[in-house]
């Protein structure tokens, strides 16, 4: 998907500051009037490409849920761990699959 800095702005008019601002996905979608079914792929998408333009966007599935924008250095680095060991753990799956089927199907290897 291509997003514009129209779209960023958009974006950022409707995240607040801090975890008692959160908003899920759904909530943002609506805001921005993106489609609200399954995973609100286009809202996702649009928070992605607002991290990588360098804007300091967090998210939580505990209380608050959501997503907003931060400020504070101990919430951000506590993210960063957490994004990291998801990373991690989503490598090692990854691996394990391959692992098996490598195994299980040595004349068919991935």
């Amino acid at each position: 998907m291509t997003f514009t800095t129209q779209d960023l702005d958009n974006l950022l008019s409707v995240l607040g500051l801090g975890p008692q601002n959160a908003l899920t996905a759904e909530q943002i979608a609506t805001r921005l009037g993106y489609p609200t079914g399954g995973n609100q792929v286009k809202t996702r998408a649009l928070i992605t490409f607002a991290i990588e333009s360098e804007y300091l966007i967090k998210s939580s599935t505990a209380n608050p849920s959501g997503y907003w924008i931060s400020d504070n250095k101990q919430e951000m680095s506590e993210y960063i761990e957490s994004l990291r060991n998801r990373a991690d753990h989503i490598s090692e799956r990854a691996e394990n699959l391959r692992s098996t089927w490598n195994t299980q199907n040595p004349d068919d290897t991935i």
